[in-house]
């Protein structure tokens, strides 16, 4: 599913993070950005940042910016 290093390392960062029963979906939208939901849960974003952390943005906001 994750074909590049940076959505491996995010792949990893979601399963130390997360219960992955938990998990509906995880979507790649960059190579460096996952769209991750969650069951019960808005759909999130996660990018990895060149320094290794991982951002964790809701979905909505992303749109809010934009308009």
């Amino acid at each position: 599913m994750f074909c590049t290093p940076e959505q491996r390392q995010i792949g990893r960062w979601i399963e130390n993070h997360y219960d992955i029963d938990k998990v509906q979906c995880a979507e790649i939208v960059t190579k460096n950005a996952v769209r991750l939901t969650l069951w019960g849960h808005e759909p999130t974003i996660l990018i990895l940042r060149q320094n290794g952390r991982v951002d964790q943005i809701p979905e909505a906001a992303l749109f809010e910016e934009a308009v």
